[in-house]
């Protein structure tokens, strides 16, 4: 599907033209039990309009086909909110999904699938690294590119940073003013830097501690043992006693 609003693009690599997607779908009917179709939008779409032209192109390929559907899969790519992005509530994406599904001729019987991977866990997990070394305004960390931060080397969103500093004595509290920062990670690798900017205290130092949000959809399933750094250690939160939601907290030793 076209990429839109989305922060990554499936499309370079996947897919097929719709005029493709016809005659594949005849074929299947003719060698399998149940037929359907599946797009992707991309993942953290921003817009609800993405679902528009991909479901319409979607109910196209099926009427051209003449093939019964069984199943309509809309795929994933509903966003987490938050990462410093003005984003509708997923109530606005469900909406417009469901007006333009309505205006398909599927039959009764066809099932309606979505994948919201990233929207469900992106939120309950928030990574906690640690400075090693600061030079002016580059944080060496214990975790990188080649562990558990790889989406935020990707750059296509900052995730938002907050500076925890132990309380030790003769340790003042971070300060206020807040400055710009960009981070490498532990490897002998140059490419395992992050561009930033993540806002922090100016006084952030050695020893101190930063914590990224919303690290919870691909953090640990990207996680490398390049050069041999690797942490698995998990601290799990329940913030509310009637609540079943748990945030979980991943500490880089």
């Amino acid at each position: 599907m076209p990429k839109g609003t989305a922060c990554y693009s499936l499309t370079s690599k996947f897919g097929c033209t719709p005029e493709a997607g016809v005659g594949l779908l005849q074929a299947a009917e003719k060698a399998v039990q149940r037929v359907g179709l599946s797009f992707h939008v991309g993942s953290q779409t921003l817009d609800p309009s993405s679902y528009v032209d991909a479901i319409r192109i979607g109910g196209e390929i099926v009427k051209n086909s003449g093939v019964d559907l069984d199943v309509f899969d809309i795929g994933g790519g509903f966003p987490i909110p938050g990462l410093g992005m003005d984003i509708p509530p997923l109530s606005a994406f469900f909406d417009v999904i469901r007006a333009e599904i309505a205006k398909l001729n599927l039959p009764k019987t066809c099932e309606i699938w979505s994948e919201p991977g990233r929207a469900l866990s992106g939120s309950c997990s928030t990574l906690v690294v640690r400075v090693e070394l600061r030079k002016g305004d580059l944080l060496y960390l214990n975790d990188g590119t080649f562990g558990n931060m790889f989406e935020v080397f990707s750059g296509h969103w900052k995730n938002k940073a907050a500076l925890i500093r132990p309380a030790r004595r003769g340790r003042k509290a971070a300060g206020k003013v807040m400055a710009p920062f960009r981070f490498y990670g532990p490897t002998c690798d140059s490419i395992d830097y992050m561009e930033g900017p993540f806002l922090l205290p100016e006084d952030v130092c050695e020893g101190d501690w930063v914590a990224l949000e919303g690290m919870g959809a691909y953090m640990a399933a990207s996680q490398t043992h390049f050069n041999g750094f690797y942490s698995d250690q998990q601290v799990e939160i329940i913030t509310d006693a009637l609540s079943t939601r748990r945030t979980h907290m991943k500490a880089v030793k």
